[in-house]
């Protein structure tokens, strides 16, 4: 359509503040657990379509030549906004939603990092490389975690038996 980057990301944002508006003004909760009928279901899945065409946009914008942060850089930014959000006084609907957003810039401009050409700021490791280095971030985090938990279940078990 030939709009860009702003009056389209323009054009998102009210669209998806115009579907939490009439979702708010319909009096169904924006708890996801109680959306359990299809009138609750509508602007809950519009706002999930409405936010996945945002976040693919806001990366695509991020790391194109006019958004000026390269692949990498627009992956930090997006961390940092993510890491930024965890603090107490953010309301819990409020995080689900942002981080729904912010995860799909995340997710498209590290997976073109990784599989981009170098002469196009990415690490050229194609399809292939990039789908292996994407699946061992989180299978390491879960291995991590999980020797952590057998770690402290240790500690845990050699205390108490100082103290028996």
């Amino acid at each position: 359509m030939g709009l860009g980057y702003p009056t389209g990301a323009a054009i998102l944002v009210s669209l998806l503040i115009a579907i939490f508006a009439i979702w708010k003004f319909t009096g169904l909760t924006f708890s996801i657990r109680d959306i359990v009928t299809f009138r609750a279901e509508a602007p809950f899945r519009s706002a999930i379509l409405v936010s996945n065409a945002l976040g693919a946009f806001m990366g695509d914008f991020l790391s194109d030549s006019s958004g000026g942060l390269g692949y990498a850089g627009g992956a930090l930014l997006v961390t940092g906004l993510l890491a930024r959000m965890w603090v107490p006084v953010v309301p819990d609907v409020l995080l689900f939603w942002v981080a729904f957003v912010l995860t799909r810039p995340l997710g498209a401009t590290v997976g073109d990092f990784l599989a981009e050409l170098a002469a196009k700021g990415g690490l050229d490791l194609g399809a292939a490389g990039s789908s292996v280095a994407l699946l061992a971030l989180p299978v390491g985090l879960v291995g991590y975690a999980q020797v952590r938990e057998r770690r402290g279940a240790v500690r845990c078990n050699e205390v108490l038996a100082e103290n028996s």
